[in-house]
């Protein structure tokens, strides 16, 4: 292992010395919005040093500056334009309103976004609510929402909330437990006030399914043992931990505790010992998965196919600055208009619409994520292209499709 200077674990503070996994010159605003090209190549780069806190299992970025990332209306990382995550958003916000009997409560929510889910869970539920997001670039028509484009901090915990909900935002902050404490304030003193926190799972980013999630702006990296001990340490009781939307995502529901004393961390030593296992193996499952993606784009390459990369999100924007030859992958495509016809940042692919497939006729589709798998090839399939939908690069290349090619032969032939 790489060993450089110690730090102190973000959630138990423990001095953690060694590096497991390290990457130097990587994207810090990779879901940032790029005009042109020439300013996607052009961004600012960081060095990302992955350290694990034996004591508490945590997980973090050493290395991690936070005046390398902005969060501003650049930023673009909504997900409401696939159907997918759409049917989830809406079943989750569903299961919060019944399990927290949210019927004309306040409802604050962290980091926003678009403000659509703030909006989804203050309709099903008769509330009112306040989002906060520094990125919230659009205009919410809606009388029972405020959203205040700023970061949620120690000001903003004087808004009045019944339950705090903040989804895939924890695991962006270098210093969790300030946020969490600023949370258990404007929960305390109202009766049934309860917070729901989503993060990325560390186990699904470290096991392979989610490999492409070790990215600039996430600091931290959160298993069920860590975000529990986290919680617990800032005065909260822990209700609920799940997993969800392919076993990729973690989420945890608590309430604040009156009794200010900070609980011991319940950290088990099992689950501890077992994430070890996995943190040692990463570097080389990291490395080996890197080599086979390079090896299949110079096979498809050499034998002529048209490669296509679907979602240029930030998992895409680690995987073209980090596969060698990935600037064989013919285009980006993405169903949010919002990213059509801005570049990639680090390797300056241009995305572009799913329509624009039907005049070059791809001949893989590459998306690096499973759960939406289905849904592209449904869209796919509708558009009429012909292309393989894979997840994995398979070796040797999938057979020839034909298809297309005998219908140009047909059409010289008349």
């Amino acid at each position: 292992m790489y060993h450089p200077q110690s730090q102190s674990c973000p959630v138990c503070n423990t001095e953690v010395p060694s590096r497991f996994l390290k990457q130097s010159g990587v994207p810090t605003n990779c879901s940032a919005l790029y005009a042109t090209a020439a300013a996607a190549q052009s961004v600012p780069r960081g060095d990302i040093e992955l350290a694990f806190c034996s004591n508490c299992g945590m997980i973090f970025n050493a290395a991690f500056e936070r005046e390398q990332v902005t969060y501003d209306v650049s930023y673009e990382n909504s997900l409401r334009f696939s159907p997918t995550f759409c049917e989830y958003a809406d079943s989750l916000a569903t299961r919060l309103v019944e399990a927290h009997g949210l019927k004309g409560k306040r409802i604050v929510e962290v980091g926003c976004g678009d403000g659509e889910f703030l909006r989804t869970i203050c309709r099903k539920g008769g509330n009112s609510g306040a989002g906060f997001d520094p990125s919230f670039a659009g205009v919410l028509d809606d009388p029972n929402i405020a959203i205040i484009r700023n970061s949620y901090d120690d000001s903003a915990a004087d808004t009045p909330a019944d339950f705090v909900c903040c989804r895939h935002v924890l695991e962006h902050i270098q210093q969790p437990r300030n946020l969490l404490l600023q949370v258990h304030r404007a929960l305390s003193g109202r009766a049934g006030s309860a917070a729901y926190f989503e993060v990325p799972d560390a186990i699904a980013v470290l096991s392979g399914t989610a490999i492409w999630d070790v990215i600039y702006p996430h600091c931290n990296y959160f298993t069920a043992v860590s975000l529990a001990g986290l919680f617990e340490a800032c005065h909260f009781t822990v209700h609920n931990i799940t997993m969800s939307f392919g076993q990729q995502y973690l989420a945890i529901e608590a309430s604040p505790r009156t009794d200010s004393t900070p609980l011991r961390p319940s950290y088990r030593s099992l689950d501890i010992q077992k994430l070890s296992r996995v943190v040692e193996r990463f570097r080389l499952h990291f490395r080996e998965t890197v080599e086979q993606w390079a090896r299949f784009l110079e096979y498809a390459h050499a034998e002529g196919r048209r490669v296509v990369l679907w979602g240029a999100g930030a998992k895409a924007v680690t995987f073209l600055n980090t596969i060698p030859g990935a600037s064989r992958v013919a285009s980006v495509v993405d169903m949010n208009p919002r990213k059509q016809g801005s570049f990639v940042p680090g390797t300056g692919h241009q995305v572009i619409a799913p329509a624009a497939l039907a005049s070059t006729q791809p001949d893989i589709l590459i998306t690096l994520n499973p759960v939406y798998e289905g849904e592209i090839r449904r869209i796919a399939a509708s558009m009429g292209l012909t292309a393989e939908v894979i997840t994995k690069p398979g070796i040797p290349i999938l057979p020839a499709r034909p298809v297309r090619h005998l219908n140009a032969m047909a059409q010289k032939m008349h």
